[in-house]
C-alpha cells in the first residue's frame, strides 16, 4: 500500500491560520529555553487548545481554552506540538527535525494523530504512521512515558466514519498495550448515544469549543497525572 503515512513531510496547507515554518522555529527555541516535561503533540485538535508557543496575534484564531490547557499540564513546563491540519507524516517530519529536542528524556508524551489521514490513507497505514512517531519519542527521550490517545469522534456525510475510528481505536489500543503506552479515549465524551458531536461542544462537528476541551481536559488531566507518577 501506500506508506506516505512513514515518509516525514512538511507542509502548508493553512497559510492563512498560522506559518507551519514558523511555528515549527518557534518550537525549537522555546525548547531551548525553557525545557519541556510534557509534550503535547496532535494536529489542528491539539493547536487550538492552548499553551506555548502562541502564533502571532493577528492570526490568533487559536487557544479556545488556554485554562483547561493549564490544568492538564499544571506546575510542568509543557509544549504544545499541535500544527493544524498536520497529517501523521507531517508530525513524523517534526519530529525528526529536532521538535523534540531539549525535552526532557522522561517526559509525558501525548499523541493525537491520524484524523486528517483518513481521507487518504487506510486504517493500516495510519496506525504504522503513528507507531512510527511514537518509535520516533522513545529513540530520542529513553524514559518517555506515551499516552495514545484514540481518534476523537466526527459528524461526516461519510456514514462509515463512525465504524473507522472504532475500528482505528481498537488497533490504538492494541499498539498501546503492546508497547507499553498508556491509552485514553477522552474523545468520548465530545459525542453523544448516537455518536453525534453537538454544536455545544464543536461548531463544525470535529475540533473542540471551549465547552468541548473542558470535557476533554476532565478526562485526560488525570491520565496525565498518572503518567507523570510512572516511574520507568
Amino acid at each position: 500500500g501506500d506508506l506516505s503515512t512513514t515518509m516525514p513531510v512538511t507542509q502548508r496547507r493553512e497559510p492563512n491560520n498560522y506559518e507551519w515554518q514558523k511555528r515549527h522555529r518557534d518550537i525549537l527555541s522555546l525548547n531551548q529555553s525553557n525545557p519541556p516535561r510534557r509534550v503535547i503533540l496532535g494536529n489542528s485538535i491539539t493547536h487550538f487548545w492552548g499553551g506555548p508557543p502562541v502564533d502571532e496575534p493577528h492570526r490568533d484564531i487559536l487557544q479556545k481554552s488556554p485554562e483547561t490547557w493549564s490544568l492538564c499540564t499544571e506546575g510542568m513546563r509543557a509544549v504544545n506540538l499541535g500544527f493544524g491540519y498536520d497529517r501523521v507524516e507531517n508530525a513524523l517530519w517534526r519530529l525528526r527535525h529536532g521538535e523534540l529536542d531539549g525535552a526532557a528524556d522522561d517526559a509525558v508524551c501525548v499523541v493525537l494523530l491520524g484524523t486528517n489521514n483518513l481521507a487518504e490513507n487506510t486504517d493500516g497505514e495510519i496506525l504504522q504512521g503513528i507507531r512510527a512517531v511514537c518509535g520516533e519519542i522513545t529513540g530520542r527521550l529513553k524514559k518517555a512515558v506515551i499516552i495514545l490517545q484514540g481518534f476523537y469522534p466526527r459528524n461526516s456525510a461519510r456514514k462509515d466514519t463512525a465504524e473507522r475510528i472504532a475500528a482505528i481505536n481498537l488497533l490504538l489500543n492494541r499498539l498501546a498495550a503492546e508497547q507499553g503506552f498508556l491509552y485514553t479515549e477522552p474523545g468520548r465524551v465530545m459525542a453523544d448515544a448516537a455518536g453525534h458531536v453537538p454544536e455545544k461542544l464543536s461548531s463544525d462537528g470535529l475540533h473542540p469549543s471551549a465547552a468541548g476541551y473542558e470535557r476533554i481536559a476532565a478526562v485526560l488531566a488525570p491520565v496525565i497525572r498518572q503518567a507523570a507518577e510512572r516511574k520507568k
